[in-house]
């Protein structure tokens, strides 16, 4: 399991830095809040570089504002990296077992989103629970 970052003050990007730097951004491994978002023009921000951040910051906060958007950062980001997977990964697991089970994707994303509301004490922490699960549970085309 990663080790959980926390956010320091360096970890306060100016959203201007970003542009100016982009290898800064992509460098970036720690959560961080983007700050500087109302001074911007109407010039669309690189998605790729804010994949850490976890918030923004407006204006001149106040040291509560600071503050809550720091905790709730934090939240999100720990949500983030607790809960999500890669979903490439997924999408290549769920058309892995479409294949072998001879179905349509659609149709194996359907009965999965039927069958996990029915298994409440599954658990898909990793790929090869999820492929473990699809292999038991998604029948076979008939």
């Amino acid at each position: 399991m990663k080790k959980q970052q926390s956010l320091q003050p360096s970890n306060l990007m100016c959203i201007s830095l970003i542009f100016q730097n982009g290898a800064l951004a992509k460098s970036l491994t720690a959560p961080y809040l983007v700050s500087g978002v109302n001074v911007l023009d109407d010039t669309p921000v690189p998605s790729q570089a804010l994949e850490q951040s976890v918030g923004y910051i407006n204006g001149k906060p106040s040291v509560a504002d600071i503050c809550v958007n720091i905790r709730l950062g934090l939240l999100w980001y720990k949500e983030r990296e607790q809960f999500s997977r890669c979903g490439q990964d997924v999408l290549k697991c769920l058309k892995s077992s479409s294949r072998n089970k001879q179905r349509r994707i659609v149709d194996v994303s359907c009965e999965m989103i039927k069958s996990i509301y029915k298994s409440q004490n599954v658990s898909l922490a990793s790929i090869a629970e999820l492929k473990g699960w699809l292999a038991s549970t998604i029948a076979q085309r008939s």
